[in-house]
């Protein structure tokens, strides 16, 4: 079957949101668009030479998304056709912002960024509630 404007390819239903599940989301989108890695240029401590600068970490991504992005150690990921058809772990900003704002709005569906996500709330929530164990 060719494709058309009006084909609807058919979604699987998806399974609500609970609302503290719905604030987790909300705010690891927040997070996402707000912190982002930043490096800036400064002098260096010990200059080697004349206008000698070293890179300086200005601003990092948020903690949750730093372990998420870390799944695959990108020293050992081989690249190249041998291995072309292994799955990449890695996870892209750019997709998981969609998937963000697509579990917010359809709920959890079957696809793998849902399923990161759904992973990362789930963890946020145990580091919490031990956070809160221990206040306690």
């Amino acid at each position: 079957m060719r494709f058309s404007a009006t084909h609807q390819p058919r979604r699987p239903p998806g399974r609500a949101l609970t609302a503290i599940e719905r604030e987790y989301v909300k705010s690891m989108l927040r997070e996402l668009a707000r912190h982002h890695h930043e490096v800036g240029l400064a002098p260096a401590p010990r200059p080697m030479h004349r206008n000698h600068q070293i890179h300086v970490l200005l601003a990092s991504n948020p903690d949750w998304y730093s372990e998420l992005a870390d799944c695959a150690n990108p020293s050992n990921r081989r690249r190249g056709p041998r291995y072309s058809k292994r799955q990449d772990c890695a996870v892209r900003r750019y997709l998981l912002i969609p998937a963000l704002e697509r579990v917010l709005v359809r709920g959890w569906g079957p696809w793998r960024y849902d399923q990161i996500v759904r992973e990362a709330v789930g963890k946020l929530r145990r580091e919490d509630r031990e956070l809160a164990d221990a206040c306690r």
